[in-house]
This record gives structure tokens, sequence and C-alpha cells, in this order.
């Protein structure tokens, strides 16, 4: 991969105000690859997010476009299609589902 951008690896917790400890980690990588069959768009991309509440099943998300898959995301259990727009739209859609998924968006 060529022009490879890894994002952060975080881990943390947070408490208090009677919430549930949880955790969080975060892991992304993205890049031009040539265009082919598997990478039409000549991007590779691999995000993923953990929110871990204590007494919880994880709930993860995880866009990725590998062959013969394609581009799709996986939510918990659930996997489905995605569309691709921009690598740059990625993040936004993942930190999207992620506050959505925690609790934050109501």
């Amino acid at each position: 991969m060529s022009a490879a951008q890894s994002g952060e690896s975080r881990r943390g917790t947070r408490g208090g105000s009677g919430r549930a400890n949880e955790e969080i980690s975060t892991r992304s990588s993205c890049g031009k690859v040539e265009r082919n069959a598997h990478h039409p768009e000549g991007v590779r991309n691999r995000l993923v997010f953990m929110f871990i509440r204590s007494g919880e099943e994880t709930p993860t998300i995880l866009y990725d476009n590998h062959h013969p898959k394609g581009h799709h995301r996986r939510i918990g259990k659930h996997e489905e299609p995605c569309k691709f727009l921009t690598a740059r739209r990625l993040v936004p859609d993942l930190l999207a589902q992620a506050r959505a998924l925690a609790g934050d968006v109501k």
C-alpha cells in the first residue's frame, strides 16, 4: 500500500456519574493501492472501533473492503454491504455509528 495512513490506536476507560466503566479502542488504515478487480477505487481500507461496557456484549464496528466482499461494514454480529463515497468520508461515518452505539446520540 502506498501513501498509507494509520489512525490512532488508543484505549481508555471512562466512568463516574453512575455510568458503567467503558473501554474504547480504535484502529484504522487506509491507503492507495493499484486499481484492480479487487480494489476498483484504488483504495484499501480497514477501520475498527470497539466500545466495551462492563457486563455487556462488545459492540464493534468494522468498515472494510477486502475481496470478495468489497465494501462492507459489520456492526456487532450484523454485516452488510455499504456504499463507498470517499476515504475521507469513512471516518465520520464510523464515528457517527460509534456515537449511536455508545448512547451519546439520542
